[in-house]
């Protein structure tokens, strides 16, 4: 880790939350809650414009100093646009499906839902970035649903205040502790700078946000592994989707003592926390 590194973290946090407080809500669409609150989803343009300008001026100032990155933060922004982008278009969609089964069901029928779009996103931007690595056939073969799948299951998890976001967090601290770089650094800034209107419900994180921390976390993750890394997370990968199919990550941490408290930590009383 660097002190540009560290700046471009503090920043991403700095630039996140103050964007959730100036942003105008007319951007963005107005949804329901777990709890039937109206709020609006601009977590997510906070999350993916700290992150896209932050790496944008890391990206300038490494061009500028002669500094050689491989790959370039500037596909991890093209990456992160691509997501962003097509979670934007699903959270505008008045009703949705819920699931990855049921929107490959969908496909195999010939209706191209927005879940579907999200899911080719993930896979181009996961692509864009295996691509400009320069990996071996298996590293890239692995690599991309790695990545895609990581986009997903932060997606899955965006269905209680700020559960995605602890999630994301404590999975970029675990990839900063095996190595902090900027993206690492960047991913837990921006996921700090929304934390608290997300815990206190003002505002949501929507498809927009929780693409764009998992493409970033899924990046992180294909740099830090090898090959025989990367096939032991996707099975892993797998497998929490499969059990997102069939149990359901709510159940599972509604059944764990130790995930319940970690996800109802910080977050307004509700009574169905207390039956």
């Amino acid at each position: 880790m660097t002190g540009t590194d560290l700046i471009q973290g503090v920043g991403a946090a700095g630039l996140a939350g103050a964007s959730v407080v100036v942003m105008p809500r007319a951007l963005v669409p107005v949804v329901r809650n777990h709890r039937g609150l109206l709020l609006p989803l601009t977590l997510g343009w906070s999350v993916a414009g700290a992150s896209g300008v932050v790496l944008g001026v890391g990206a300038i100032a490494d061009a500028l100093a002669g500094r050689v990155r491989r790959p370039s933060e500037a596909w991890a922004i093209l990456a992160i646009v691509i997501v962003f982008a097509a979670g934007v278009l699903d959270d505008r969609q008045p009703s949705r499906r819920r699931g990855l089964v049921a929107h490959l069901r969908a496909a195999t029928r010939g209706e191209m839902t927005t879940g579907v779009a999200k899911l080719a996103a993930a896979v181009i931007a996961a692509a864009v970035w295996v691509i400009a690595s320069h990996g071996s056939f298996w590293r890239a073969t692995l690599g991309v649903p790695v990545i895609a799948g990581c986009a997903n299951l932060v997606n899955l998890l965006d269905v209680a205040p700020a559960r995605a976001v602890k999630g994301a967090l404590a999975a970029a601290a675990v990839l900063a502790f095996v190595r902090a770089d900027a993206l690492v650094l960047v991913t837990l800034g921006a996921c700090l700078g929304v934390l608290v209107p997300d815990l206190r419900e003002r505002a949501m994180l929507g498809d927009a946000g929780s693409n764009v921390i998992g493409i970033m976390l899924g990046i992180a993750l294909f740099d830090r592994s090898g090959t025989l890394g990367l096939a032991v997370a996707l099975a892993v990968i797998l497998a929490l989707h499969a059990l997102a199919e069939t149990v359901s990550f709510s159940r599972i941490i509604d059944r764990t003592p130790a995930l319940r408290w970690a996800d109802r930590l910080g977050r307004l009383p509700n009574a169905a926390d207390n039956p």
